[in-house]
Order: C-alpha cells, then structure tokens, then sequence
C-alpha cells in the first residue's frame, strides 16, 4: 500500500508541475515572444506529459490488480522508481522553464523539487526497488530454475498445474523479457522463477 500511494502522489506532483510549467510558458516572454512559442519548450512539455500518462496508466492498472486482490510485488516496485524518476524529470524540467521563478519560496513547483530525493528514498530507494522487482521476476543466480511452460489466462496470468498464479516475468520464444499482460495469451512462453517467489 505504501508504495502505490507514494507512486501516487508523485504522479500527482508530475501533474502540478506540467500544470505549472505549462501556464508559466503562455505567459511569459523572451526575445518578443513567449516561451510557448520556442519550439524547444513545446518539446519539454510534450516529454513530460509522454512521461507521466505512461505513468498514470501503470499505476491505474496496478491500482484496480489490488483492489481485486492481487499482491504484484514486482510491479509495484516498479511502478514506485518510474513514478519517482517522473516526477524528478518533470519537476527538473518545470525548474528549466520556469527559470529564477520555480526558486520563490512557496511555489510549487519550488516545494515539489525540494520533495523529490525524499521521494525517492522513502518506501525504498530506485536500487532495492529494482532488486526487489528482479528478485521477485525470478532473474538472480543459480537459484532461479526454468520450468515448463504454464497455462496463461487472458490477461497473461501464468498458473502453475495447481492452479495456483504465479508472481513470475515472461521469455518469449524469440527471447525478448515482458510481462503478462504485454504479451499475447497464445504465444509459447518459457516461465522463470525461483521457489522463493510466492503464489496468489
């Protein structure tokens, strides 16, 4: 719980700064003309909105994966260092646009770019995140061990012949790494896991 409501509270910190960035352009001028009208800044938006609906999208899937139950450590782990890695991209990139004016005291986007180390660390930081989430798909050393293919539901859920769902990534047969839900229910894929890794 505690990293998906810190996945979303930085997406939401994203947002403000979009939000900010986005008025600050409209209005202020450089060189006779606003700063919307510089290509460069048009781009810096764009990436940041690119950035963060990916985002939103991760954690909207993961959020309703909870709500009915499901415990996807991997990809909560996950979803944690992207929302706090755009958070800090956009809350960098707001700074950029916004100039000596993101510096103020009591802006927000000031506030938000002090917040986002904190962010970061808290819940876990980006390293043990990604190790929590390779541990959980089953990549470390010799104790990962390479079973069978297993049965995939339609949304790439992988059972085991227990029935049993497994926490586990996907190898295609052409060899590309994804998760359940990315990849077609009718391919043939290889599942990796270790016994370590928990069923629900």
């Amino acid at each position: 719980g505690e990293r998906l409501g810190m996945a979303a509270q930085a997406a939401a910190c994203a947002r403000v700064c979009i939000e900010e960035a986005a008025a600050w352009a409209q209005q202020r001028e450089t060189f006779g003309k606003r700063l919307a009208d510089h290509q460069v800044i048009r781009h810096k938006i764009a990436v940041m909105c690119q950035r963060v609906w990916a985002t939103t999208a991760m954690l909207d899937q993961l959020t309703w994966r909870v709500q009915n139950g499901e415990q996807p450590v991997a990809e909560l782990a996950m979803l944690k260092v992207q929302a706090t890695e755009t958070m800090e991209f956009c809350a960098r990139e707001a700074m950029q646009i916004l100039g000596g004016a993101g510096f103020i005291r009591g802006h927000r986007v000031e506030r938000i770019y002090r917040e986002v180390r904190v962010m970061a660390i808290g819940g876990g930081s980006e390293e043990i995140m990604r190790d929590l989430a390779a541990r959980q798909l089953g990549l470390w050393g010799a104790s990962g061990t390479e079973i069978p293919p297993v049965r995939l539901d339609r949304t790439g859920g992988a059972f085991d012949d227990n029935g049993h769902r497994r926490n586990c990534g996907f190898i295609s047969a052409a060899g590309r790494r994804c998760m359940g839900p990315l990849w077609p229910a009718s391919q043939t894929l290889k599942v990796f896991f270790s016994p370590q890794l928990a069923a629900h």
